[in-house]
């Protein structure tokens, strides 16, 4: 039994249980564990409670902490309010207000939806999907990327594989030919590009296009619509563009 009120330091900590107020160690391996503050390097309990613990690596069968954060945790059982990890998490089971994992994807993962309510500004040359159209937004992170509603785009600030796409309600008074192309930067080549023949004096044609691949921090996700510089394309409501992030 190794019991410490006040300061516990030491380089190798071996015992069944330790009970400390402030714990600096370079190993400690213990059956139970419980502190305010604990600093280790390499950390093995069976079961671990602290209030703010600091560690490279950490094992427990049952962990709970205030404040956790590690280069790795594994653990059966992993309870934090807030949870800070750079490697990665093994547990059955995590239970956190924030869970960060540098380098690694958010959990859950971002994802952005932009619903537009009204048509947008009738137009025969290129321009952004949603010029003139109102909208609503989801963005479950602002971390990864946000809309942008003068231009018409999710700005990126995330590097990452991501999903992008476009579902187009596009009214014309004549028949004609209509390119939609969707991007990943700007300015730059379209990373897809669809061609639709259309002619919705009556009703409303959709069409969609979905691009997965990577995109890079600073990087724009937007589409567009040309037609034969004759005949004015309008976007209608109903139009919607969703990016998720997938790694």
């Amino acid at each position: 039994m190794a019991d410490f009120f006040a300061v516990a330091a030491a380089y190798d900590l071996s015992a069944k249980s330790v009970s400390s107020m402030t714990g600096v160690f370079v190993d400690l391996s213990a059956t139970n564990f419980s502190s305010v503050n604990v600093i280790s390097t390499e950390f093995s309990a069976t079961n671990v409670s602290a209030v703010n613990s600091i560690s490279t690596s950490l094992s427990a069968t049952t962990l709970s902490a205030v404040n956790l954060i590690s280069k790795e945790v594994s653990a059966v059982t992993a309870s934090s309010t807030h949870l800070l990890v750079e490697s990665g998490v093994s547990a059955n089971a995590v239970s956190a207000v924030s869970l960060v994992v540098e380098d690694a994807m958010p959990i859950p993962a971002p994802w952005g939806y932009v619903h537009f309510t009204t048509a947008g500004t009738a137009q025969d040359t290129i321009q952004n999907i949603g010029i003139g159209c109102s909208k609503t937004e989801n963005i479950s992170s602002s971390d990864d990327f946000s809309w942008d509603d003068t231009n018409k785009r999710f700005n990126v600030s995330a590097a990452g594989t991501y999903e992008f796409t476009v579902n187009a309600v596009l009214m014309v008074a004549a028949t004609t030919t209509i390119t939609l192309e969707l991007y990943s930067t700007y300015p730059g080549a379209s990373k897809l590009a669809a061609d639709t023949r259309v002619h919705s004096s009556i009703d409303a044609d959709i069409v969609t296009l979905t691009y997965v691949g990577p995109f890079t921090a600073g990087s724009y996700a937007y589409a567009t619509t040309t037609d034969d510089g004759g005949t004015d394309i309008t976007i209608y409501p109903g139009t919607s563009m969703l990016i998720k992030r997938l790694k």
